[in-house]
Parts: C-alpha cells; sequence; structure tokens
C-alpha cells in the first residue's frame, strides 16, 4: 500500500511540475483538427483527417502537423499547411501534391475537396487558440 502511495505521489508530481513551470510565463496554443469522408460530385470517395498542434512556452516551441487523405482507396501522408478562418485548410501531400480542403458549414454546405462538393458525408475543421 504504502509503495502504491509512493508511486501515486511521483506521477502526480510530474504532471504537476510541468504545469507549473509552463505557468511562469505566457504559453500559446493553436490546435486545429480536420475530419471527414463521404462521395464527392466527382463520384471519388474520399476520407480525410489532419491535425496541426503548435504550442509555444517561455522555453521552447513544439509544433506538429499530421494526416492523411483517402481518395478512392488510394491513401496520401499529408500535413495541413495553411488554415484559412477555420473553413479552409491547405493539405502538403508526400506525393507533392496540393489539396484544398473546406469545412462544411450545416444547412448550407457539406463541404468541398479540391473544388468537388461533398454530395454525400461531411467535411468538419475545428479550431482553438489561446
Amino acid at each position: 500500500m504504502r509503495r502504491t502511495l509512493l508511486v501515486a505521489l511521483a506521477v502526480a508530481a510530474s504532471l504537476v511540475l510541468p504545469i507549473q513551470a509552463l505557468a511562469a510565463g505566457p504559453v500559446t496554443i493553436d490546435l486545429t483538427a480536420v475530419g471527414g469522408g463521404g462521395l464527392l460530385s466527382n463520384n471519388s470517395h474520399f476520407g480525410v483527417e489532419a491535425l496541426s498542434l503548435a504550442v509555444t512556452t517561455p522555453r521552447r516551441s513544439v509544433s506538429i502537423q499530421n494526416g492523411s487523405l483517402v481518395v478512392d482507396g488510394v491513401r496520401t501522408k499529408c500535413k495541413p499547411t495553411t488554415v484559412v478562418n477555420c473553413l479552409d485548410a491547405t493539405l502538403d501531400c508526400d506525393d507533392s501534391s496540393t489539396h484544398q480542403v473546406t469545412a462544411g458549414v450545416p444547412g448550407v454546405s457539406l463541404g468541398s475537396l479540391d473544388g468537388f462538393d461533398v454530395t454525400q458525408g461531411f467535411i468538419l475543421m475545428k479550431c482553438f487558440s489561446r
């Protein structure tokens, strides 16, 4: 029992100490998530997932961009490079291609990929900055 308590205290300390260090100065977080899938107006099936995370602290900055795009069963690793108003994103892919993703707006549109409208399914884009 005593050993379990010591392990729990060590884990708690390891979680609290970095948070205290971050609180010593300004911290900025930018997060964008893109996801969706379905059928496009050109009859292509697609799936998209992308994540962009940037965290800046007084000590260092961390940036992660990761994702993939699947069109008609062909998967390509991509990363989001540009996000405009949390509605439009540019994906740069490993096969040297660039794709434009537009988020759907409920009641207005289902989104689009490279100018082709989503006819079934949806593209969702969420952003967070602090």
